[in-house]
């Protein structure tokens, strides 16, 4: 079975050439056993020789625990990682026994440094995986490919490729930004290397600015399981609750979301120069550029959101493995 997952900061992105999506928080956490734990997603039990925490909470089922473990750094913590990919696999995997072709991704400023240790790591695990107290599933794989993060969008993207042109995409995750420029010559596609690059910002300085503004109101920092709620109340204008009284933190928002808006185009100019006044067509992944979308399409030349921008790159490594 082919299969494309990205293990992103903030949330795992999966895919299967069945057409099965899956998507989960990026949190792990020791699973605690207790009367509501059959009501808890994810369960997860692994067998596995780079996985030590057998037992694990998964997603938002790891939300609510105080040893909850999140991705961050240029190196992801290779347990918290490995736990996460095969809960995915295993979530897209159902019932099947076939051996996996598997595509996943790095950003580009880690890609070169880190992409053949993460496929040979990768491409030598086995293990058995159940979630949810399904049946066991065995992990193994017959090929493993690593993309350098963006180029899965770009191939994911909706675009047609087939004329010439050239094209630059922002790929805006939770903690990096991937910027790439390619030429296209009749249907064929050449990246620009100084037009490519990553910048360590995203969408956590959205909630490192609603956690500022929470602890100067409420006295306390912003727990983390509370980050994505308080997001997504701010969008829509709604306050958060806290101690019997309403804290209001959209216009919060909003100034952060100017403030990151230009941050990403202070690195467009920095990365494309002038490259970015004479592009056919900019497009926009990530979950970051759905946020961002409204403010970015004024400044950008031709600005498309691609087909489906959270999935973008997970879909692009599995349109890869298919290819390869």
């Amino acid at each position: 079975m082919q299969m494309g997952i990205d293990v992103g900061y903030g949330q795992v992105k999966g895919v299967s050439e069945k057409g099965k999506k899956v998507i989960f928080p990026s949190l792990v956490a020791p699973l605690t056993k207790g009367p509501l734990e059959n009501d808890m997603k994810h369960k997860v039990f692994i067998q596995c020789s780079s996985v030590s925490m057998r037992e694990s909470a998964v997603g938002d089922g790891a939300r609510y625990s105080k040893l909850i473990q999140q991705l961050s750094g240029q190196e992801k913590p290779t347990e918290a990682h490995d736990i996460l990919l095969l809960t995915a696999i295993a979530l897209l995997a159902e019932d099947t026994k076939e051996p996996i072709s598997l595509g996943v991704g790095l950003p580009l400023a880690y890609y070169a440094a880190q992409k053949d240790q993460l496929k040979q790591r990768l491409s030598c695990m086995a293990g058995k995986v159940s979630v949810d107290g399904s049946l066991q599933h065995q992990v193994s794989f017959s090929r493993v490919e690593v993309f350098p993060q963006g180029t899965g969008a770009i191939a994911a993207s909706g675009i047609d490729y087939s004329s010439s042109g050239r094209i630059g995409l922002i790929d805006i995750g939770t903690y990096t930004t991937d910027f790439v420029l390619l030429e296209i010559e009749n249907g064929r596609k050449s990246f620009i290397p100084d037009g490519c690059g990553s910048r360590e910002i995203g969408a956590y300085q959205l909630f490192e600015s609603l956690d500022k503004a929470f602890q100067a109101k409420a006295g306390m920092p912003l727990p983390i399981r509370e980050y994505s709620r308080t997001l997504d109340n701010a969008l829509q204008q709604k306050p958060l609750c806290f101690d019997g009284k309403e804290i209001h933190l959209h216009k919060t928002l909003e100034y952060a979301m100017e403030e990151l808006t230009d941050s990403v185009m202070s690195q467009v100019r920095a990365v494309w120069g002038d490259w970015a006044r004479f592009l056919d067509y900019t497009i926009l992944a990530g979950g970051g550029s759905v946020v961002l979308h409204d403010r970015l399409k004024n400044k950008l030349s031709n600005p498309v959101m691609a087909k489906d921008p959270v999935f973008a790159n997970a879909w692009g490594y599995l349109e890869y493995v298919k290819a390869s």
